[in-house]
């Protein structure tokens, strides 16, 4: 970049001399200001020019540059990457053989896990950033199955439990449904004995009251009987005797006579 600068008709020794003699220029001498300005536009304008042109030259380099680059790595790159291949593989397959000494421990440590067992192929691919992540993502799956196969176990359980409970409930139920009945038809026969024995009793206290109603009826018929008997015997006249209850007689006073004052 240095050599672009130096092309510049003005450097910068120039440019700070003419700095310095503005600073110490009568600046109330319009006449000098006019010229030092005009001296200052000169310079940008000389600067912009110059700048311009050894930015075409500059760009027409770069394209040059740019040209000669694709020409000689069109010619390289392809023989760069021809060897690089065969290099890269050969570090796989050193690498892969590598690999193949820790195959046997790496298969018994997912053979221990609960997942779908990997091919030794796809084992070998993985370089030991990748194997670390694989182990653990398949450690992972293998949690998951140990949680699905205790969720399972859990359930069956419950599920057994549930059963079990269902059963036993029905046969309470059952038992005591049993009872139920056998108890309605115990009650039944006690009901049926109670209202024949009610029947019964019922059909001796009717028959005890038509007989007490039937005696009570006779001693009345005999005690009216007796009644008018001695009513009778006694001559009863009604507009001359006097019936008196006493207690349980009945004594009969007679006028004998009435004598007026």
């Amino acid at each position: 970049m240095e050599q672009f600068i130096v092309k510049f008709d003005y450097n910068i020794e120039n440019i700070t001399k003419a700095i310095a003699e503005v600073d110490d220029m009568d600046l109330s001498n319009f006449e000098q200001v006019k010229e030092k300005h005009a001296f200052f536009v000169k310079i940008r304008t000389t600067i912009k020019g110059q700048e311009k042109k050894m930015v075409d030259e500059a760009n027409a380099f770069r394209k040059s540059v740019f040209s000669k680059r694709d020409e000689y790595l069109e010619l390289s790159v392809p023989v760069e990457e021809k060897l690089k291949d065969i290099l890269d593989k050969e570090k796989e397959r050193l690498e892969i053989e590598a690999r193949k000494e820790l195959l046997p421990e790496k298969k018994e440590k997912l053979s221990k896990l609960k997942i779908e067992q990997p091919s030794d192929e796809e084992v070998l691919q993985l370089n030991p950033e990748q194997w670390v992540e694989f182990y653990e993502l398949k450690l992972s799956e293998h949690q998951l199955a140990l949680d699905a196969e205790e969720n399972k176990r859990k359930e069956d359980e419950q599920r057994k439990d549930r059963e079990a409970q269902i059963a036993k409930d029905a046969d309470e139920k059952a038992r005591i449904d049993e009872k139920e009945k056998a108890d309605a038809k115990i009650r039944a026969l006690e009901l049926e004995k109670e209202q024949a024995r009610q029947a019964k009793l019922a059909d001796e206290v009717r028959l005890q009251s038509e007989a007490d109603a039937k005696k009570k009826d006779e001693e009345a018929l005999a005690k009216t009987k007796e009644y008018n008997k001695f009513l009778s015997e006694n001559s009863h006249n009604e507009k001359t005797d006097i019936l008196k209850n006493e207690g349980s007689e009945v004594k009969l006073y007679r006028l004998v006579a009435t004598f007026t004052k």
